[in-house]
């Protein structure tokens, strides 16, 4: 079971890595990469509590050595965008990292208790926590590029009646310099809410 959950994490945050490697200095792919790390919300949050209650002794190791590669992985991303010019070179990296951590895997583990306002959903409360996380801690370069990237997203929070109709979306979403590539992700039949990707540019940073 442990080596499973193992391999199953390795080849998640492996990816992630891969990611993080050709990133080059866009804060867009710093969210992407918060995003990976957060996928599959629901099936880790239902893992974590079966293993908290039968298997508890896995469930510690588990945690503890995902948290240690998360945290690696955090920090990279941090020191990358410090060099970026992107984030503020005074902060505490370490303890950076230990507090978007913990806030975002307690989001995750506590869903079921969580209070949310109505239309906001458990993956707008995280994303929410962690661009404001990033702004907090950004330079002013930083902070007009997060603000940037909001406000294109923002255009495009519409209503639409038909599927169809996104097409419309993500073809104003390409139609944009700042965004290389837009497409559905997700179709909640249930809410009816659709989630739609970006993907940032290579040379936005140097632009």
């Amino acid at each position: 079971l442990y080596l499973a959950i193992r391999h199953m994490q390795s080849h998640k945050l492996e990816h992630i890595k891969k990611s993080v490697q050709s990133s080059k200095d866009s804060l867009a792919y710093l969210f992407e990469s918060m995003e990976m790390m957060l996928d599959n919300k629901e099936a880790h949050r239902r893992i974590s509590h079966n293993l908290r209650k039968f298997y508890p002794a896995t469930f510690e190791r588990v945690r503890k050595e995902s948290e240690a590669q998360s945290g690696k992985i955090l920090y990279s991303l941090i020191e990358h965008y410090i060099d970026c010019g992107l984030i503020s070179p005074t902060v505490d990296i370490r303890l950076s990292v230990t507090i978007l951590y913990y806030t975002t895997t307690t989001i995750v583990s506590s869903a079921d208790n969580m209070s949310l306002p109505d239309g906001v959903t458990l993956q707008d409360a995280l994303s929410y926590t962690i661009i404001n996380f990033f702004r907090g801690i950004a330079t002013l370069k930083g902070v007009q590029q997060i603000n940037e990237y909001i406000e294109k997203i923002r255009e495009c929070v519409v209503e639409v009646d038909k599927l169809r109709d996104i097409e419309h979306i993500t073809a104003h979403f390409e139609n944009c310099d700042k965004i290389k590539k837009a497409y559905i992700s997700n179709v909640d039949t249930a809410t009816g809410i659709v989630t739609i990707n970006l993907e940032a540019p290579d040379y936005l940073y140097d632009e």
